[in-house]
């Protein structure tokens, strides 16, 4: 039985070490420990699908864990030849898009991990600076084409794993054996926030995540300079890094507070538990990020822009949400709870009490074990 994991991205090697980011790697270790450990005769391996590649001088390793390759059993070759090459038949999970559609063209059987629906990757493509109309309809074209490869895939492939309800409502029919998960790195919870509610005296709120147009980094200044207007207390920190970093720190005010990249295990983790009230998502799009998980996994509740991932989450009772784009309503909402801690309290009981029923130990588990219930049935 072998088990191969096609990451969906280029790999780097550098003086013999190669590098990730941080989430993609400990989900990679955590894989093959609980392969070796509950199936000590399965081979487990890694293979990037555009291969491991030198880096090049114009590349920079900020924001990338760096990892021998033994530590996950990463092969050098892309995975299409590793698995072409592949002497016994394996199961491979991949990331469905483009560059994967033919891996089930091979001997082998193809779970698919799908995380974006079309009107997801139309949010995401329309995220950016104004779009014509003709492009408008490029891109929906692309998107049908796009969705249409996708379904022959799904229906090709052995199994798909769903990250998050949307994906699963728009193409679990089209493959039975599916399951549906959420994807962060919570390994434990708090038994409560001593938080949540603000500090004596003090509310805070923050955004986590790239500051690119997908994230909502256009808005991001807009919302500091209203929130400081309504209520100059309440701290808003900005955790991450892109594109759009100096543009949200030369035209913010002054409660916003910069904190840069931050490695998740080590340091984003307690700070957001310590120090964070509120966490907020002006996504234009909706995105199953882990971010909305792991800030839940710290007692934090979620304050979005309306999508498919925040409704889902606000149902559940683990926060808010206000119209997508509708920044004025966002600020007016934050000082609302700023003034009515019992309502965050609440939801951060309710996001600890989810998260711990969806630990990342449990996920890994799940994730596996359909793996691994593929090859048994395929006697491979």
């Amino acid at each position: 039985m072998h088990i191969v994991i096609a990451d969906p991205s280029v790999i780097y090697e550098s003086d013999g070490l190669c590098y990730l980011p941080e989430r993609s790697y400990l989900g990679y270790l955590e894989y093959k420990k609980y392969i070796s450990t509950l199936f000590p005769d399965a081979r487990y391996s890694v293979a990037s699908l555009y291969g491991v590649t030198e880096l090049p001088e114009s590349k920079t390793l900020d924001n990338l864990m760096k990892f021998m390759p033994s530590d996950i059993n990463l092969e050098r070759l892309s995975a299409y030849n590793f698995l072409e090459n592949l002497g016994e038949t394996a199961v491979v999970m991949s990331l469905l898009k483009p560059e994967s559609y033919s891996l089930t063209n091979l001997n082998h059987r193809v779970v698919y991990l799908v995380e974006f629906t079309p009107s997801i990757r139309r949010g995401i493509q329309l995220a950016g600076p104004g779009v014509s109309f003709p492009n408008r309809l490029r891109i929906e074209l692309g998107l049908l084409r796009q969705y249409v490869a996708e379904i022959k895939a799904i229906k090709k492939a052995a199994g798909v794993q769903f990250n998050g309800p949307a994906a699963a409502a728009k193409y679990s029919k089209f493959n039975s054996n599916s399951i549906t998960f959420f994807d962060h790195r919570v390994s434990e919870v708090p038994e409560k926030n001593t938080n949540a509610g603000g500090r004596i005296g003090e509310f805070s709120v923050a955004f986590s995540g790239r500051l690119s147009a997908m994230k909502g980094a256009k808005y991001l200044a807009e919302i500091s300079n209203k929130l400081y207007q309504l209520n100059p207390s309440i701290k808003f920190y900005v955790m991450g890094d892109g594109e759009e970093r100096e543009n949200v720190l030369r035209n913010s005010a002054p409660n916003l507070v910069y904190k840069g990249f931050m490695e998740y295990k080590d340091s984003w983790e307690p700070f957001v538990r310590e120090n964070v009230d509120l966490m907020i998502f002006p996504h234009p799009q909706g995105d199953p990020s882990m971010t909305y998980y792991e800030s839940l996994g710290q007692g934090v509740p979620i304050l979005a822009f309306s999508n498919e991932t925040s409704d889902y989450l606000a149902a559940q009772g683990l926060g808010w949400t206000v119209p997508s784009g509708d920044t004025q309503q966002l600020v007016e909402k934050i000082a609302q709870l700023a003034d009515d801690l019992e309502d965050v309290v609440d939801k951060s009981r309710e996001s600890i009490k989810f998260m711990s029923n969806i630990l990342y130990d449990q996920t890994v588990a799940r994730r596996m074990n359909q793996l691994i219930d593929t090859a048994q049935k395929a006697n491979i």
